[in-house]
């Protein structure tokens, strides 16, 4: 895994993250995980602090957790 500085994976490194998520738990979490990318990309776009490729890539991995099935409550 090719890692910034800040210890986030890169785009290419993020998607190959997805994909391997998306085959243990198909679900339309994994297309909603692309759309949050595209819009934390399109906002970080218009704030001049924030890195578009660093939005994109923690807005593609904010549901990665479901790679092992959901949550039960408890």
């Amino acid at each position: 895994m090719h890692l910034s500085r800040s210890g986030i994976p890169n785009k290419m490194e993020a998607h190959n993250m997805l994909k391997e998520a998306e085959a243990l738990n198909p679900g339309p979490w994994v297309a909603h995980s692309k759309n949050v990318a595209r819009a934390a990309a399109l906002l970080a776009e218009h704030i001049e602090t924030l890195d578009v490729e660093t939005a994109y890539v923690l807005g593609l991995l904010h549901d990665i957790g479901r790679r092992n099935g959901k949550a039960k409550k408890q």
